[in-house]
């Protein structure tokens, strides 16, 4: 069953957003009061074989998975990178929004698998050690939703990180307290550190 969110509630406040730009806040307030009617953060999950939907398994991910895609809109995806100076306000914007709307997305992934007595596992982004940058097409394909959604993918097969990104939660049960992937990963630019 897919779950499509469209209007996931995201607010930047002005010192945050200045913190991470290291800009001044009250150019920041006067930015985020032109560019925050732009963003139109959103996202779409289903849960999946992964066999079926990525042509692979882990023995860790469990007999389904959650694959799904975040994004900040189309709006956003025609400013990034088109800043000038020395702070891109644009991509520091999306690198905080798109945080606020992962965390969003991963309680309504909780709530969604709640019923059924699960919880998510760990959060992979294609590009990781246990999902290859290949899955990012076959997530974009599952959902039909690469133009619709504002999702940039680069020529190397990777989605810019600022307009949006794939993601799997493994749903298998955990015992104990495992270390995450993320951990041993020496990746620095990944969505899944934002």
């Amino acid at each position: 069953m897919t779950v499509v969110l469209s209007d996931i509630p995201v607010e930047v406040s002005p010192r945050r957003l200045a913190a991470k730009a290291e800009f001044p806040v009250e150019k920041v307030t006067d930015f985020l009061s032109q560019a925050g009617s732009v963003l139109r953060p959103a996202g779409i999950f289903d849960e999946v074989d992964p066999v079926e939907a990525l042509g692979r398994s882990e023995d860790t991910w469990g007999k389904t998975v959650i694959i799904g895609l975040c994004t900040l809109g189309q709006g956003v995806a025609g400013r990034i990178g088109k800043s000038s100076g020395r702070w891109n306000l644009w991509d520091d914007l999306s690198k905080v929004a798109l945080s606020d709307t992962l965390d969003y997305l991963e309680y309504r992934v909780r709530l969604f698998l709640k019923p059924t007595g699960r919880s998510t596992g760990d959060r992979l982004i294609p590009g990781c050690r246990e999902l290859p940058l290949e899955a990012n097409r076959l997530i974009l394909d599952h959902f039909r939703a690469e133009e619709s959604m504002g999702i940039q993918v680069q020529s190397s097969g990777e989605i810019d990180s600022r307009t949006g990104f794939a993601f799997l939660y493994t749903t298998a049960d955990r015992t104990g307290d495992k270390p995450s992937h993320c951990d041993n990963c020496s990746r620095m630019d990944c969505p899944a550190k934002l």
